[in-house]
């Protein structure tokens, strides 16, 4: 209810008179979590109401959460991206635990994204003890490898300390993004 509250401010907020984006207004739900812990009414409902306020929505689920995606995020047009994911802080080490991660549903690999994996902009994560290793990404990722900006896009985070510190808040921001809210 308060996310459809927010999504509502927003919308009316960025367009005072009747709802009447552009046709190609997008939104995208980024939802990781949906292989551990499925939602359907929230991506129903959700996808419901930001299509009855005109936008074109595309949902990403499980196993299409990759790094990928996320470094594609902004070449997609999108005004509105909702993430419905996983992140944190991890690890033990101190220079790990001072910034946020977003998990991907992509599995672990030392082979792949192995630049990035060496500068510190992705890592792997378990979302639960018991779970498989997966990618995550860090600010650090949306910052320097992500593809183009974002064009005032607002970002709706819906994780774990995704404003435990706000290196997310200012990376989204620094690659155009225009609001982030946690």
């Amino acid at each position: 209810m308060v996310l459809i509250l927010v999504l509502s401010g927003l919308i009316l907020f960025g367009a005072c008179s009747a709802p009447s984006p552009e046709p190609e207004t997008k939104a995208a739900i980024i939802d990781q979590l949906y292989a551990l812990q499925p939602n359907p009414v929230f991506i129903q409902q959700t996808t419901k109401e930001l299509e009855e306020f005109g936008f074109e929505v595309d949902v990403y689920h499980g196993s299409e959460v990759t790094v990928d995606l996320y470094r594609k995020l902004p070449t997609y047009g999108y005004k509105l991206i909702i993430f419905r994911v996983h992140s944190g802080l991890l690890g033990v080490d101190p220079k790990v635990t001072n910034r946020t991660w977003l998990f991907t549903a992509e599995p672990y690999s030392k082979t792949r994204h192995v630049t990035e994996q060496l500068t510190d902009q992705v890592t792997y994560a378990k979302a639960y003890d018991d779970s498989s290793w997966i990618f995550a990404i860090s600010a650090k990722f949306i910052t320097h490898s992500i593809k183009g900006q974002f064009n005032n896009t607002a970002i709706i985070m819906m994780g774990c300390d995704c404003f435990h510190f706000k290196d997310m808040a200012y990376a989204f921001t620094q690659r155009g993004a225009s609001t982030y809210i946690a």
